[in-house]
């Protein structure tokens, strides 16, 4: 499908929920195809779903737990694939760490810092550690969400 997608020039929109505990500790899923890296929960959407059902949904299958949409942090561009990106943030209101599907191997919560030396090793997509980094970026003063690309360190979209 992807390379349907890339034939037919149509750029991918994944949807992504970052979700911290009480401990402000990252929900990560360990993919177990492709890179095999770790990422937020997240994904494609399916026909007819809204943006935030997805990031809901991917959630749940990737992790087993049930999230809250607590607000949008951001849209992004990727650098690659010049594909977009919706970024939410969320809570955890039910469920527990389950493996669900054979998308992913591992899943828990890791601190920030954890995070920045897997990344270091190679263990987490740039792209997801980006989302992770806008996500501790304070609200726009205008309410309006981030927009920018998905690189580390984040970078904001030029103006125009």
């Amino acid at each position: 499908r992807y390379k349907l997608l890339q034939w037919l020039k149509i750029k991918p929109i994944g949807v992504f929920v970052v979700v911290k505990d009480e401990e402000y500790r990252c929900l990560m899923v360990l993919h177990s195809w492709g890179m095999k890296k770790y990422s937020n929960a997240g994904g494609k959407l399916e026909k007819g779903e809204l943006y935030s059902e997805g990031a809901i949904r991917e959630a749940l299958e990737e992790s087993g737990l049930d999230i809250k949409i607590t607000r949008l942090i951001g849209l992004f561009r990727l650098r690659l694939d010049e594909g977009d990106v919706v970024l939410y943030e969320g809570k955890v209101v039910g469920g527990k760490i389950k493996l669900t599907t054979s998308e992913t191997s591992h899943c828990g919560f890791f601190t920030i810092k954890h995070l920045e030396e897997l990344h270091a090793q190679k263990g987490v997509y740039n792209a997801q550690l980006s989302a992770l980094l806008w996500s501790e970026l304070t609200p726009r003063k205008d309410g309006l969400p981030h927009e920018g690309w998905l690189t580390i360190p984040p970078s904001p979209m030029p103006k125009v």
